[in-house]
């Protein structure tokens, strides 16, 4: 199939021939980008609940603090993103090569859990928006977390297994214990729990967090890029 491609490349280069079909193809699809940034920008000058500064800089600014203020967590926020890419961009190149429809399948729909974390992570979904503005209790969007979770590795269990699926199990861990510690100070009304575990746990909760999210990372990473080398190298 890569062998196919790469002729059709290689002979309309070789004639001379433009890619117009791509190349309005690809303009589309950033016009539809523009537009929905450009339509996001109106409505935040329009409404008038919200100052548009809070919106458009950096937090850090907004709140006249120092430079590194969040510093792990924004570097968590960038290997989210980062985990989040590789998903999408490598269940993309299968399914552009007609291959492993397992894979594809389950890349997507890693990269939209991934998505779903990141968002949480960025936004303090779970932490603030949602309780203090849908009224909806932190414990019940854990739970519905859990579920989705739940869910997708029931679905795509015979993947995983196939997969070096021991980094996977290290970051669940690594992002369950930090969960965990998240939800000590409920759990000590019903469990009798050591004062010293009472405390502010931030180093515990956030570094236990910053090591799943990068185990997780490394785990898509070798999944992605496994799957696409076994995808384009040559047929024997």
């Amino acid at each position: 199939m890569t062998k196919q491609i790469d002729k059709r490349i290689e002979s309309a280069v070789g004639r001379g021939e433009p890619h117009y079909p791509v190349q309005l193809s690809i303009t589309s699809q950033i016009m539809v980008v523009y537009g929905l940034l450009f339509l996001a920008l109106v409505v935040a000058g329009w409404q008038t609940r919200v100052p548009v500064h809070q919106l458009t800089r950096d937090p850090v600014a907004i709140v006249q603090g120092q430079f590194y203020y969040g510093l792990f967590s924004n570097i968590g926020i960038l290997i989210w993103c980062a985990s989040a890419a590789i998903c999408f961009f490598s269940g993309f190149i299968l399914k552009q090569l007609r291959c492993q429809p397992a894979f594809q399948s389950f890349l997507r729909a890693s990269g939209a859990l991934t998505s779903m974390l990141l968002l949480d992570d960025l936004f303090l979904i779970h932490e603030d928006a949602i309780p203090n503005y849908l009224g909806i209790s932190e414990k019940l969007v854990f739970l519905a977390y859990g579920l989705i979770t739940a869910l997708y590795l029931v679905r795509f269990r015979k993947v995983i297994l196939r997969t070096n699926y021991v980094i996977f199990a290290i970051a669940f861990m690594f992002l369950a214990a930090s969960v965990f510690i998240d939800l000590l100070p409920g759990l000590s009304r019903w469990i009798p729990l050591p004062p010293m575990l009472l405390g502010e746990n931030y180093l515990l909760e956030d570094g236990a967090k910053l090591f799943g999210i990068t185990t997780w990372f490394f785990y898509f990473a070798h999944v992605g890029l496994r799957q696409v080398q076994q995808a384009t190298q040559p047929q024997i």
